[in-house]
């Protein structure tokens, strides 16, 4: 069975019948076509069941709560966040307007929630990689100071927040073990290996940033450096603590690990010349593996859009082996 797969594999491949094949190029022209507006395009995408959808148009608010929504960040960047209260955030925000919230209590409760999610910042993973939640992904002005311009929603239950702003790709699962990733990640990474081709950056996020979304930036970094799931998956925890796809989605990237290692290597490494199945559900063009980063993207790179942690690495430099210099020369 798997000989008639590789035949009719290689006959995909001679026809250009494959991802990329030049049999396939009419599909982008229709992809190529759509030109009708924006708003047309979101209500034509948009779904019954979503339960986290973006705002209509927003409705006039009284004065005061426009003022509070303005503090309120301050007063909670400044605050202790292990022992403040919302009594005393709302004692805060009374000293600051200078009258009474009391009427308010319930708007301060439900801002400050919104707020502190907020304020959990989207992990930068790789230069052009942010792993995130919703709240990241609904949080325009951390989108546009980490100049993202690309987003990947990996959830089925979660609107795109801001498609006029940016270009979306969507993954449309569930966090169920039974749910199916794999067959998404060639095109998920075709995705973000053009936003890095591109001197793009993309937040990758699903409901809370660590099973979803961290499963697809792990497929990513494996096919990206050639990682193992265990290398790749302690350096994305790194990155951002609390990451753990669930059982069903580990087992596929486990299965999606052996079939990396069933391709040809990226030096090119002898092996007997057939087209293996997987390479073609991928792409049939391979690319040298770049050199990796060695140490996680945090601190004031992750919020720092200035600097680019890939202009700051050196690639590591190792002394060929006595098997890769050669034979001496003869006297």
């Amino acid at each position: 069975m798997l000989q008639e797969l590789h035949r009719a594999c290689e006959l995909a491949a001679q026809g250009g019948h494959i991802p990329g094949g030049l049999a396939l190029a009419w599909a982008q022209e229709y992809v190529a076509a759509l030109d009708s507006e924006q708003s047309c395009l979101n209500e034509w995408l948009a779904m019954a069941d979503l339960e986290s959808v973006r705002p209509g148009s927003p409705l006039p608010t009284e004065p005061t709560e426009s003022v509070v929504r303005a503090l309120l960040r301050d007063v909670l960047t400044a605050a202790e966040l292990e022992t403040v209260t919302s009594k005393e955030v709302r004692t805060e925000l009374e000293r600051r307007v200078g009258h009474s919230l009391e009427q308010h209590k319930d708007f301060i409760d439900n801002e400050m929630l919104l707020v502190l999610a907020q304020m959990d910042r989207a992990s930068r993973v790789f230069p052009h990689i942010y792993l995130g939640s919703e709240w990241n992904a609904a949080n325009l002005e951390e989108l546009q100071q980490n100049r993202v311009t690309h987003i990947l929603n990996v959830a089925r239950e979660i609107d795109n927040f801001f498609p006029a702003l940016f270009t979306y790709m969507n993954v449309r699962v569930y966090d169920e073990e039974t749910a199916q990733l794999l067959p998404h990640w060639n095109d998920t990474f075709l995705f973000l290996s053009d936003i890095k081709a591109r001197g793009g950056r993309a937040l990758v996020h699903c409901r809370m940033g660590l099973s979803r979304s961290a499963a697809t930036v792990l497929a990513y970094a494996m096919k990206e450096f050639g990682w193992s799931l265990e290398r790749a998956l302690n350096y994305v925890q790194r990155c951002r603590p609390g990451v753990q796809p669930n059982p069903g989605f580990m087992r596929q990237l486990d299965f999606y690990q052996g079939i990396l290692n069933a391709r040809p290597g990226p030096l090119g490494a002898a092996r007997r010349p057939r087209i293996s199945l997987c390479a073609v559900m991928r792409s049939i063009s391979q690319m040298e593996a770049p050199e990796p980063p060695e140490e996680p993207l945090g601190g004031q790179d992750s919020v720092d859009g200035d600097r680019d942690p890939e202009e700051e690495r050196s690639p590591a430099e190792s002394p060929a082996s006595p098997s890769e210099r050669g034979p001496p020369a003869a006297p």
